[in-house]
């Protein structure tokens, strides 16, 4: 081939075969037709049957290659005549791995190497020619140098996920493992792709319901919201239905049977399992990762995670909280929040399943008042242990006064703080009892809390407030222990019709334990948290401790409004803002710190708003001639029976003429006159000119 000139054997000389078939060269017919070419494999074949010699690396002895010594690669005219083929197609690689297998030579480095070749030689063919037909090939494995049939293989293509030897692999080298289109080789070859998720607990060891891990993220997931709102996370899942077990040890294994380690945490679509103790340091490592994954949070809230987990209280929470300047409860406006009814359908399997596994672990010998108890207080919540009544400062000065807190159809002067449709549509038997919470801050609060909002108007047909909200909190235990007390709880919002109630075993076993103290932002919890606890007639407080009774108001305005009318409360009075949303407008008191002392009072909303332009504010005070200056917003002064009042809109500031000075403020909105504040014991509101009404008493 050194010697001959190959232009000259590509000349055309046109031959007619006794089998009339045209030749137009006979040197290049000869070699394409006849077996006189000789190969690696010893044999002579047609040129068209035979591998260039620059594939030999790949097919080595187990596919015909032109034996030569010319340069791997031949010129372009000797190619041309021979018409060798130079490249492996997806049929080719898989005849060589078939014939590699039924090879009788040993398996040595060199064929290792060739096999690892032919992989990714398939793979980019596979790519090429986008082959889909499915093959069943022995192909090698990493169990002893062994061949199994690739539908037996499995590939782990998780780095961290190393399997035992036990387990048939495909054998790959490391280039091969990274190629970005090895699935395409395994999904033909019918391999089985094995990650984390293909792993499972082994089922030798009993799990149990994590029932603290579980109330500990219920419990912080206010401060989940929190931090979500406050970085503008909207694409989470922080309301996601997590059922969380735990046992002394988590073994994963292959296949059901094959251990493959232990690990302190695994995930199971939307089921956490727990070595315990949760808390125990290898488990709360891993605990924020896996759960930030899964709620679709950031990277960088593991750390506030892992702050929040290993927190004993909320207290430490609410004080981390503080110090950030991060507001827990919502300070938006959430539409859903509104919604005050709901279905137990909805959550009926949850709901359910939960209480399931908690009755499981409280005594089977409990009556159903004992149980009810029990699994309240089961919750581990702040808010466990009491029921909650909210009512505007004037009507609880009554309830104080009366020692009574009667239902809605036993009383008749009262500062009705309920939206009209709603009221309008609740059953009249509902009426007759005494309604409380089992926890503050449920959507009701949320509508009502201090001036309300406009956007509620053309959903309840008025603008529902609670000015001045003033909580009872009453000591749960104490209440079921009176003697005769006609009590009944409901599964859900007693302003829907369909609200079941009751005090029977059937009513307490469906009530949603686990859920009535999460936070609203769940779809479950916002259900949940408007379950009432029912008095029928009136809850005598003569029947109770004081202790058992304690009052909880928004700020020192509140406070110092609600402790005027006493000399000495016998309940005890806290300010403690964690009962309350704190979003809504408000009326304001503030003192100046500057002498003389100048008190302003505001209409404050938490944004500009058309609401800052309604209702109006009405400061009396018992004097004739009280201040030196007073300015705002004024619509009018007036003076009547040595009341001196001020009519304004948003804001009025005066100079008292004495420390001792008393005097009140009022919000009017519609036809409703609130008392907003006061520092004496009898504010009477008296109507302002003498052609209106008379004197409306407290």
């Amino acid at each position: 081939m050194r010697m001959l000139n190959v232009r000259v054997l590509l000349e055309k000389d046109i031959l007619y075969s006794q089998r009339q078939v045209t030749v137009e060269s006979l040197p290049q017919w000869c070699v394409q037709t006849r077996p006189c070419i000789p190969t690696t494999s010893g044999q002579l074949l047609p040129s068209i049957h035979i591998f260039a010699n620059h594939l030999r690396t790949i097919v080595g002895p187990h596919l015909p290659v032109f034996a030569c010594n010319l340069p791997n690669i031949l010129p372009e005219l000797w190619q041309q005549f021979f018409q060798f083929k130079i490249e492996l197609f997806v049929e080719d690689y898989f005849d060589l791995l078939e014939r590699i297998h039924h090879s009788s030579s040993p398996l040595n480095d060199e064929e290792e190497q060739r096999i690892q070749l032919i992989y990714t030689g398939l793979i980019n063919q596979i790519r090429l020619k986008n082959y889909k037909k499915k093959k069943s090939l022995f192909l090698l494995s990493t169990q002893n140098q062994q061949f199994h049939v690739s539908n037996e293989l499995v590939l782990s293509i998780d780095k961290d996920l190393i399997l035992p030897s036990s387990v048939k692999q495909l054998k790959l080298n490391d280039e091969n493992v990274r190629h970005p289109h090895l699935g395409l080789l395994l999904d033909v070859v019918q391999v089985r792709a094995v990650t984390r998720a293909d792993l499972s607990l082994s089922k030798q060891i009993i799990y149990h319901p994590s029932r603290s891990l579980s109330t500990k993220l219920r419990n912080i997931q206010p401060y989940l919201f929190a931090l979500a709102e406050h970085h503008k996370v909207n694409d989470h899942a922080i309301d996601c239905d997590l059922v969380i077990f735990e046992a002394d040890r988590l073994e994963l294994v292959y296949n059901n049977e094959i251990f493959i380690h232990e690990v302190p945490v695994h995930l199971q679509q939307t089921q956490l399992y727990v070595k315990r103790p949760w808390y125990g340091e290898e488990t709360i490592a891993a605990l924020p990762h896996i759960l930030c994954k899964q709620l679709r949070l950031p990277v960088h809230f593991e750390a506030e995670l892992d702050r929040m987990l290993k927190e004993r209280s909320v207290n430490g929470v609410d004080r981390y909280f503080q110090v950030q300047n991060i507001l827990i409860q919502p300070h938006f406006f959430y539409p859903e929040l509104l919604t005050i009814g709901g279905s137990r359908e909805k959550f009926a399997t949850q709901i359910d399943r939960d209480n399931n596994n908690l009755f499981y672990h409280l005594p089977s010998s409990l009556t159903t008042t004992e149980l009810f108890l029990a699994a309240l207080e089961a919750q581990d919540s702040k808010w466990s242990g009491y029921v909650y009544h909210f009512t505007h400062l004037e009507n609880a000065v009554a309830i104080i006064r009366e020692r009574k807190l009667k239902a809605r159809g036993h009383i008749t002067n009262f500062k009705d703080c309920a939206a009209f449709n709603v009221i309008k549509g609740t059953r009249s038997q509902v009426k007759n009892f005494a309604r409380f919470y089992f926890r503050p801050l449920t959507p009701t609060q949320r509508c009502n809390e201090n001036l309300s909002s406009s956007e509620l108007i053309s959903r309840f047909g008025n603008r529902p407030m609670c000015p001045v909200p003033i909580f009872f909190r009453f000591n749960l235990r104490s209440l079921l222990a009176i003697e005769n007390l006609q009590w009944k709880v409901s599964l859900g919002n007693m302003a829907s019709p369909h609200t079941e109630f009751d005090c029977t075993s059937e009513i307490v076993r469906k009530f949603d334990f686990h859920y009535v103290y999460a936070d609203l932002r769940t779809e479950r919890g916002k259900y949940a948290s408007q379950q009432e606890f029912l008095i029928e007639t009136e809850l005598d407080f003569d029947l109770l401790n004081n202790t058992d009774i304690e009052l909880f108001v928004q700020n020192e305005n509140a406070y110092k409004s609600l402790s005027s009318f006493f000399e000495t409360c016998r309940y005890s009075i806290d300010i403690d803002l964690q009962y309350f949303f704190d979003y809504n407008g408000r009326v304001n008191v503030k003192y100046s710190q500057t002498t003389p002392t100048k008190i302003s009072i505001s209409i404050d909303y938490p944004k500009k708003s058309a609401d800052d332009t309604l209702g109006q504010l009405f400061l009396q005070i018992k004097s004739k001639a009280p201040t030196k200056t007073i300015t705002g917003n004024l619509l009018g002064v007036f003076e009547r029976d040595g009341i001196y009042t001020i009519l304004g809109r948003q804001r009025i500031s005066f100079v008292p003429e004495s420390e001792l000075l008393q005097y009140a403020v009022f919000y009017r909105y519609d036809t409703q006159i609130w008392l907003v504040y006061t520092n004496y014991n009898d504010p009477i509101f008296r109507v302002p000119t003498r052609e209106e009404s008379d004197d409306e008493p407290l």
